[in-house]
């Protein structure tokens, strides 16, 4: 039998008070087959894309067409009570009679079109239109980069990422981004999340990567933020007016900063988003410089942790952040600020890779000992630049110690807990040096996504064995799952930056396979160009931007 739901509904006119009685009776021998949906999953092509009411006309008509006999929808009353992600519970209703708003058509129900409700109207389709080419845009990075399950990962977080931010401009006309530290202490624009989640939008829109730095600079330009590092915060969203985090990041949040204003200016050719702040920059690379081989007790964005004195992963971090300031200063014709800068992150690299060698992987800590490690994902940054800053192929020793480490969840993030943040994963898959390779850090991440029993917007921090949250949801750093898609975007080609080339190849004249060697790339500026260009023969113009003597016929001309 089936069971059927009637309804009895009393009013007494004395106390006036309404009586709803909800019961159930059998009806024997009837079978029926129909639809369950919630109305904010039905799509028209004249709704507003949540739902609408008047779409249940069109699902009957539908059903009718099918054969169907019954449809079921969640409960449809207000829910507005609280004004966060609680009023979205659809069986906690303000009211029995009144109907969600959400689900109305204003114009069906008499709302006059203003001019600015009109011109949105009239751009829907196109507006659509982009929106599902982005999304495909997406997906095909994915598979391109990484394969079916890493695309369909991709394709499940962009929104996710997207909307833990906030986009305006301040008074004085500059684009500002505000992210919102989910699920923790609600911080402003924390600069290591903004590090993590970096990759996303570096790889779409770095005006976004832009918008979210700007604010930090400006904090330390004017003179509120005094500290020779970057501030970890602005404020507790959405008033942004001092940084309230309890403690400092020194040596995290100064290479966040610099790191990532190092991919802007290679990604734009240029160095005009730190001009402004070369000077602040430079304080907080010399802080790095002072104090980045060997970590003092510290917190590092994996706080969660705790501190931990002597963190390798951390001085890779200052390393790579001093790395990064010397390309920005070769960028800007500083030659002698490039050789300084650049021999000493390589010099410090060096005592890194000596003091924390342990066999077949390097330690979590200098001294921690060979049974311990970590995941060393701040060294992808020497891969993505060709900077050649880490020695002693180090990061393919990792790799393959890593490859034995994971478990049905994924890798840990070190040692010490099975738990592990997923966002950082996908830096240190994307240090692999196959395709395949990377795909066996993606696999565990996938089946964790698609099993976990935690049904939350992604957690970025899980357990490895049990696939449980262990804490955050919601939150932006897993744009951290473009790192592999930035990669291939920003460096299609192998050792692709020209300066570590031509000191590799100094004789080479560009013709036939020679020319591959050594070409120009990452220096789309047209004094930069011409400051880099060697001279290989005739003079001329390749048309490129290249000028001053180079020859022009067997040049790779979209690199040189």
């Amino acid at each position: 039998s089936t069971r059927h739901e009637w309804r009895a509904h009393t009013l007494d006119l004395k106390t006036a008070k309404a009586s709803v009685r909800d019961t159930w009776s059998d009806i024997p021998g009837w079978k029926g087959a129909g639809t369950a949906i919630p109305v904010f999953a039905l799509r028209t092509a004249d709704d507003f894309g949540v739902g609408e009411f008047r779409d249940l006309k069109k699902l009957v008509d539908w059903a009718q067409k099918t054969g169907q006999t019954l449809i079921q929808i969640l409960p449809v009353n207000d829910t507005t009570m609280t004004g966060d992600w609680m009023d979205s519970y659809p069986y906690n209703a303000n009211s029995t009679f009144a109907l969600h708003p959400q689900y109305l058509n204003l114009q069906a129900a008499g709302v006059k079109q203003t001019p600015a409700f009109k011109k949105m109207k009239a751009s829907y389709a196109s507006i659509m239109k982009r929106c599902r080419a982005f999304d495909k845009m997406i997906y095909d990075d994915g598979m391109k980069s990484g394969g079916k399950e890493y695309a369909e990962i991709l394709s499940g977080s962009y929104r996710h990422v997207m909307a833990a931010h906030k986009l305006f401009q301040d008074k004085d006309g500059n684009l500002l981004w505000f992210s919102k530290e989910n699920n923790s202490n609600g911080c402003v624009n924390t600069v290591d999340l903004t590090y993590p989640e970096a990759p996303l939008v570096l790889a779409y829109n770095p005006n976004l990567q832009k918008a979210m730095m700007t604010s930090i600079f400006e904090y330390s330009k004017s003179g509120r933020w005094t500290k020779p590092f970057a501030a970890h915060d602005l404020g507790q969203y959405p008033l942004a007016n001092h940084q309230v985090y309890g403690g400092d990041m020194p040596l995290e949040e100064a290479g966040n900063m610099i790191t990532l204003a190092t991919q802007i200016c290679k990604l734009e050719g240029k160095t005009s988003y730190v001009d402004p702040y070369w000077d602040i920059i430079t304080t907080w690379v010399n802080y790095l410089a002072e104090n980045g081989l060997h970590p003092a007790n510290q917190l590092c964005t994996d706080d969660f942790a705790g501190h931990w004195a002597g963190n390798c992963n951390l001085a890779l971090k200052a390393i790579m952040g001093i790395a990064g300031y010397a390309e920005m200063a070769r960028m800007k014709g500083l030659e002698d600020i490039y050789q300084k800068y650049n021999a000493m992150a390589k010099e410090m690299a060096s005592t890194w890779e000596k003091e924390t060698h342990v066999g077949d992987h390097y330690e979590l800590a200098y001294g921690a000992g060979k049974d311990t490690w970590s995941q060393k994902y701040n060294m992808v940054w020497d891969k993505l630049w060709g900077t050649h800053i880490i020695p002693g192929n180090a990061m393919q020793t990792e790799i393959n110690y890593y490859l034995t480490k994971q478990n049905k969840y994924g890798l840990p993030l070190d040692c010490r807990r099975d738990y592990t943040k997923t966002d950082w994963i996908m830096w240190t898959a994307s240090m692999a040096s196959t395709k395949a390779d990377f795909q066996k850090f993606v696999s565990p991440v996938y089946r964790y996504i698609n099993e976990t029993q935690s049904r939350v917007p992604i957690s970025d921090w899980s357990d490895t064995k049990t696939g449980l949250m262990t804490g955050f949801k919601a939150r932006s750093v897993i744009g951290g799952y473009w790192m592999r898609v930035l990669m291939d975007k920003a460096s299609p080609l192998k050792d692709k930056d020209f300066l570590f080339r031509v000191e590799n190849c100094e004789n080479v004249i560009l013709e036939g396979e020679g020319a591959d060697a050594c070409t120009l790339g990452g220096y789309a500026d047209y004094a930069e160009r011409k400051a880099f260009c060697k001279t290989y023969g005739k003079s001329g113009t390749d048309g490129a931007g290249c000028i001053d003597d180079i020859l022009y016929s067997n040049c790779i001309i979209h690199d040189c």
